[in-house]
């Protein structure tokens, strides 16, 4: 082969790498205002931070004295989370955080920017830090309201996990987060995660009761998602015809109950494609999800109006949300991990009775009304 060819076949052609390069920084910044939208708020309030001088100077020390600075706010927000002022505990966090970790607008822009400590190591003492105030935060939204902050928890227990992949407490809290998300498929990742804190710290009773109560919750919630795909794809005669009942009749299989006359998945599955429905889509597992939902809430209020209680009804929601609240904050106390029986038992009584006296006083104030009627 000649020279001349050689010089062709090393030609570059500069402006193909300068569109790539422009189209890669793009996708970085897009990507970054993304990490923006989907961070905790706590996260997202170290923007604040950016041109504070004590944060300046304090990012420019070594990691050693940066731990030092961050360590003695964790303290703080520890303390603030034990005495349940949630916000400013929360506050606190975002403080440390920012030592490490924070978002910044970059000189002439708008655009905000995740400066991500653990980017660069996930193994030094800083990296360490970061984890342990992610799991901090992630332990004091759990204690403040599960459900609201469920995604904020998510995120920043996979930051703990990014430092630590056996990190037991991050499964656990980010297994509890995701049980209460509503997507599809969400509580078989809670589960997932749930296994692995069990694996990794099998003698921890916190997790293998979570684990044990979830996997119930899981295939209550696939019989409900069975139940309404089958009552969504039935015919007026519905899913089974006249030949098939009696064919399961004679079988010894009971036409009446309802859980025996759902159709294995792959069958639903089949006669909704038949439908026209395309049921690997998102939508359509959106709309299952939402009507599973509906179907849980109406058998919990069913069975509420047999014990006699309005779930609606202020008092009664106080006294749910109490023992929720004692229940959750047992879990994450650390020197109460062992919660006894009678303990929970008591918590329990107390919130029966807050709601039994709430009825009462439901009822005493109807007859007084009728009476002065």
């Amino acid at each position: 082969m000649s020279s001349g060819e050689d010089e062709r076949e090393d030609v570059i052609d500069v402006d193909a790498c300068l569109r790539a390069a422009v189209e890669l920084k793009a996708n970085v910044l897009a990507s970054k205002r993304k990490d923006f939208t989907r961070a905790p708020e706590f996260v997202r309030n170290t923007v604040s931070r950016v041109g504070d001088e004590e944060y300046e100077r304090a990012r420019m020390k070594p990691v050693n004295e940066r731990v030092m600075f961050a360590n003695a706010l964790i303290d703080q927000a520890n303390a603030l989370t034990r005495s349940n002022d949630h916000e400013q505990a929360l506050e606190a966090y975002s403080d440390a955080l920012a030592t490490f970790c924070h978002f910044t607008r970059p000189s002439g822009t708008e655009k905000l920017m995740y400066v991500d400590h653990l980017s660069t190591s996930t193994m030094d003492e800083g990296a360490q830090t970061v984890k342990r105030i992610m799991l901090n935060a992630a332990a004091c939204m759990m204690n403040e309201d599960l459900r609201r902050r469920a995604r904020e928890i998510e995120w920043a227990t996979t930051q703990a996990l990014r430092v630590d992949g056996n990190c037991a407490a991050a499964y656990y809290r980010r297994g509890k987060a995701r049980a209460v998300m509503e997507e599809e498929g969400a509580m078989e990742k809670a589960v997932d995660d749930l296994k692995r804190a069990v694996d990794i710290e099998p003698e921890e009773k916190r997790y293998v009761r979570a684990l044990e109560q979830h996997i119930k919750n899981m295939a209550l919630e696939r019989g409900e998602r069975r139940a309404v795909f089958n009552k969504m794809f039935s015919s007026t005669r519905g899913i089974y015809d006249e030949t098939e009942s009696r064919s399961r009749d004679s079988s010894g299989i009971k036409s009446d109950d309802e859980s025996d006359r759902i159709l294995l998945d792959d069958e639903l599955k089949a006669k909704a494609r038949e439908m026209g429905f395309d049921v690997d889509s998102s939508a359509f597992h959106a709309e299952l999800a939402s009507r599973v939902r509906d179907e849980i809430r109406d058998s919990h209020r069913s069975r509420a109006r047999d014990l006699g209680l309005d779930l609606e009804d202020d008092q009664v929601k106080d006294a749910i949300a109490f023992f929720e609240r004692k229940r959750r904050q047992a879990e994450l106390t650390k020197d109460s991990v062992d919660v006894s029986h009678s303990r929970i038992a008591r918590w329990f009584i107390h919130a029966l009775l807050a709601a039994v006296v709430a009825r009462f006083a439901y009822v005493i104030r109807v007859v007084l009304t009728r009476t002065i009627d």
